[in-house]
């Protein structure tokens, strides 16, 4: 399995755990998910829009574990401020304050 997608889908497990109250398994999960973006996001530094994408990815990660969104929201500040441009849906992530609120717009 690739690093890029060991980290996806190890944040995945752990959301999925998290979201059914297992949160010691899933932080453990959500720290692994963490090392395999830190990878991705060394294999992909040549390509400044996947590099900001990992590191948003990586943040959501965080943001999760910690259930502190601010990790996420300046990554994707710094991103606009880079690349001079937001993502498309972007918005809508930068309202989430907590991870039920997250889980909510997931899972509904």
């Amino acid at each position: 399995m690739s690093d890029s997608m060991s980290s996806e889908l190890l944040h995945l497990k752990a959301v999925l755990e998290d979201y059914k109250g297992d949160t010691l398994t899933a932080r453990r999960d959500f720290l692994r998910a963490d090392s395999a973006y830190t990878i991705k996001i060394q294999q992909v530094a040549q390509d400044s829009l996947m590099y900001g994408f990992a590191r948003i990815e990586k943040a959501l990660n965080l943001s999760l574990m910690q259930n502190d969104f601010r990790p996420l929201h300046e990554e994707i500040a710094f991103y606009e401020r880079v690349h001079s441009s937001s993502i498309n849906g972007i918005e809508q992530w930068k309202q989430i304050t907590d991870k039920a609120t997250y889980y909510r717009k997931l899972f509904e």
